[in-house]
Formats: structure tokens, sequence, C-alpha cells
């Protein structure tokens, strides 16, 4: 009996360390996935991590991946990286964290894939950040950060959203031959070099510096879907024919935009006139609902100020018609196409009216003896009448008071609708050129 209890007791014990074996294995292997480092890991203590790859090698073209890498780690060096810490050919499975985290030397992330989000926010690196070919599969959280030495991402596929907002890089930020194919915000940015070689631009790029600094876009590859996104004063440089992809931020205000068209104006395209004659249409559109005093977003939420509501969509008639007086010539594109509208519109239900129209109005310009006989109902007169009569009344040459009365009500207003759109764009022309558009050269050469 005595012997039976103690193999019971024995059994039980040797039950208990194998669970917590198990445990730990399970917790241990838990925390190889996710790197961490927090506030309060920054102390005294030693922490050290070794990664140690074995590749291998698989037929018919596969691709190494996380399961055919053994991972190690080991607590024997300092988190705060005091030495070059090696991340070769790295897989973070899960979120990366690298949150306040201090480099002291030169951190390596060579080839590193980053399979979901990366948060090196408020981290230091005293030296290099070297990010050479790696992969960021999500959003890549790079706020605050701050590099003393060069920071390295060339080569780099950015497949989420990268944010740079206020990071400080004392020396040359690299980004060449980059992929980026979601946005990417580099607001409030000090650095001393940006350099964008053969980089790929596929979403929005918020860019905008603390001094000023130049970002050079000449040998940058933009998408169809790309745009360039001013938040601050910079010296942009880029080839006259992608200024159209440049916007500014809807969450600057009026003289925040000013500022910018200035010094655009004054610094980056000093001596190029298209181009400047260009940025201030991309700045008219911009403003085009934008009070003085409030931002676009604040602009727009005063609908409730119905007073309002008459110039805004005066501006948009303007914008569609003219662009704003900067894009005159579309202006024609909309004049044949209300011309030959109504006109279809007249051949379609009002033939005979306007042959007889067309018909006393000859009659009374040539007198009856000299007027020849034309047959006015075959189909090429009635179109060519119809064509007439509508250009007659969209430019208001030749219109005669007698339209008013030979014409019924209902055959009235709808001539008096497209006289109306003539005369509206006549006052467009006249009042809402803006300050260096085309219109307002012209306006200012004829009528002083």
């Amino acid at each position: 009996m005595f012997i039976t209890r103690k193999r019971k007791y024995l059994f039980f014990f040797i039950s208990v360390v194998i669970f917590m074996v198990i445990f730990l294995m399970y917790v241990f292997s838990k925390q190889q996935k996710t790197l961490e480092i927090t506030d309060d890991m920054l102390s005294d203590e030693v922490y050290t991590i070794v990664v140690k790859f074995n590749p291998v090698d698989y037929p018919y073209g596969g691709k190494p991946d996380s399961s055919r890498y053994e991972k190690e780690f080991h607590r024997t060096v300092p988190l705060t990286y005091d030495s070059t810490t090696t991340f070769f050919k790295a897989f973070f499975d899960t979120t990366a964290k690298f949150k306040h985290a201090k480099f002291q030397d030169d951190p390596q992330f060579i080839n590193a894939q980053f399979r979901e989000e990366v948060d090196f926010a408020y981290s230091i690196f005293e030296n290099n950040a070297t990010f050479e070919h790696s992969s960021f599969a999500e959003y890549a959280d790079f706020d605050q950060i701050t590099v003393k030495g060069i920071s390295n991402f060339s080569d780099t596929e950015f497949k989420g959203e990268l944010d740079l907002m206020g990071a400080d890089f004392d020396n040359i930020l690299k980004f060449d031959r980059a992929k980026f194919k979601d946005k990417v915000t580099l607001t409030h940015v000090s650095f001393d070099t940006i350099t964008l070689y053969y980089a790929e631009i596929n979403k929005e790029i918020e860019v905008g510096s603390v001094r000023g600094q130049a970002y050079d876009f000449t040998r940058t590859i933009f998408g169809k879907d790309a745009k360039i996104i001013l938040n601050n004063i910079i010296d942009l440089k880029i080839q006259p024919e992608k200024i159209d992809l440049i916007l500014f931020d809807h969450g600057l205000r009026y003289s925040e935009k000013s500022l910018i068209l200035d010094h655009l104006k004054t610094k980056s395209f000093k001596d190029n006139k298209s181009v400047q004659f260009e940025l201030e249409y991309i700045f008219a559109k911009s403003v085009m609902f934008q009070e003085q005093a409030d931002t676009y977003e604040e602009s727009l939420n005063k609908w409730y100020e119905v007073w309002k509501w008459p110039k805004w969509l005066w501006n948009t008639f303007y914008f569609f018609t003219m662009g704003l007086g900067y894009r005159p010539f579309r202006l024609i594109y909309w004049v044949l196409f209300l011309v030959m509208s109504y006109a279809l519109f007249y051949f379609i239900k009002m033939p005979d009216r306007i042959n007889e129209y067309i018909a006393k109005d000859e009659k009374e310009i040539k007198g009856s003896r000299n007027r020849k006989k034309v047959d006015d109902t075959s189909w090429s007169s009635v179109v060519i009448h119809c064509l007439y009569f509508s250009s007659m009344v969209f430019f208001t040459f030749r219109l005669k008071r007698d339209i008013l009365t030979f014409f019924n009500d209902r055959e009235k207003r709808i001539i008096v609708t497209q006289w109306l759109l003539g005369f509206l764009i006549y006052v467009a022309f006249l009042t809402l050129s803006k300050s260096g558009s085309i219109l307002q050269n012209l306006k200012d050469l004829f009528l002083g």
C-alpha cells in the first residue's frame, strides 16, 4: 500500500513537471514571434537577441518563408543596442514593436520582412538606420523617429501606409528604387537631403519640411493614382509635365496655401512662367470653396449658411465651363454641346415653327420680290434652320423683338432657357475670372 501511494505521488510529480515544461515552451514560442520594446524595458537590465537562420532549399522554384527557418533568442546583450544588431533576412510574422527603442550603433534590417504592422515611433538611431531590400506588408509607423546618421530605405517595398510625420533625419534620407503601394506621409520632416531616384509612387505622398528643404521628383516614377500633396513650404523639383500631380493639403488655411504658392513661384520655378501659371490654377481650384480664415473642411461644414450657396454654385459652374478662367477653351466644347443639343431638340419637337420663323425673317430682310424659291421642307434645310436658330438664340445675334410674339408660351420657355445659359456664360466671363488667368488678361486688354 505504501509503495503504491509513493508511486502515485511520483507519477503526479512527473506529470506536473511535464505540464510546466510544455507550458513554458508554449509561452517561449509566443515570445519569439514578436519583438516588443516598451518604456519599462529600457532600463539597466541586459537583453540580447540572436537570430540564427538555416535556410532549406525546396524544389520547383519554392521560395523560403518563416516555416523554413530556425530562430533562437537568447538574453545576453543590452536591449539599448550598444553594438551593431543585424536582422538579416529576418521574418516578423506578427506586429514588430520597437517604440521608444534606442539604437546606439548601426542596426541592420537588410532583407527583413515585416508581415504585420511595424511600430518604430519615437525610436532613436544614434548612427545609421539601414532597411535596404526590406518589405513592409502593413502600416509602418516611423512617427517622430530620430536618426543621427544615414537613413537608407533603398530597394524597399511598402505595401501599406508609411508614416514619417515629424521625423528628424540629421543626414541623408534614401528612398532610391523604393516602391510605395499606399500613402506616404512626410510632413514636418527635417532632413539634410532626400533622394527618390527611380522610386515608384502609386498613391498620395504628402510632403512638407521644417526648413523648406528640397524634394527632387525629377527621376521618380508616378503611377496613375499618384498625387503630391503639399503640406508646408518646400523647394520642389519636378518636370513641368508632372505639375498637375500637385495638390494643396485641405487641412491648410487660405493664407498658408498662398505662402506655399508664393515660395514655389519665387524659388522653385522662378524662371518658368508656364509652371507658375499652372500652379496658380491648382491654387485657384484648391480655394474655390474656401473662406479666407477657414480651412477647406471648415468652409464646407458651413453648409447651413444658405446665403453662400449662390456663390458656391456660381464657382462650380464657372469651374466646369471655363476652368476658373485658366481653361477658357473648355468653353468651346460646352458651347458646341449646348448649340447642338438645342438644335436637335428644335429639329425633333418644332421643325415647322422654326422653318416658318426663318422664312418670315428672310422675307423681311430680302423683300418678297427678291426672295428665291427654295425647298424649305427638305431634311437638309430643316437641319440648317435649326442650327442657325439655336446659334442665334445662344449668341443673341439677330434676336429681334418678334420672337416674343411669334412663338407661343411653351416654345418661348424653351428658347429662353438657352438664351439664359448663354447670358450666364457672358456674365461669368466678365466677373469671375481670377487674377493671372487667361480670361482676366483678356478682359484687362479689351475692357481695361
